[in-house]
């Protein structure tokens, strides 16, 4: 697969995704314009959660062959934490009591 293929894939998937969520929006009564604002706001959100996940699974299929584990920010912010993942946190988040 090309860069070009995945450009056109993901224009296509965009065009698609935006015009269900057009549709989705009006519906609930946001006018047109305001519909295609918060429809490409909403593909930017969704997009870079999808690129995140596949580039995460890539890393962590690599790391697991070479006995290394990954993890993200969401999982170190659950409450209940392994004792290894606390340890981790503990090493590279600071915590602003929050």
């Amino acid at each position: 697969m090309e860069i070009n293929d995945i450009s056109n894939l993901l224009e296509s998937e965009r065009k698609e995704y935006i015009n269900e969520k057009i549709k989705e929006y009006e519906r609930k009564g946001s006018s047109r314009s305001e519909a295609v604002n918060k429809a490409n706001q909403s593909w930017r959100t969704h997009i870079g959660a999808r690129i995140q996940n596949v580039i995460f699974e890539l890393l962590e299929k690599g790391l697991k062959e070479e006995n290394l584990k990954l993890t993200t920010d969401k999982i170190l912010s659950g409450k209940n934490l392994s004792a290894e993942l606390e340890m981790v946190k503990r090493k590279i988040v600071i915590n602003y009591g929050e």
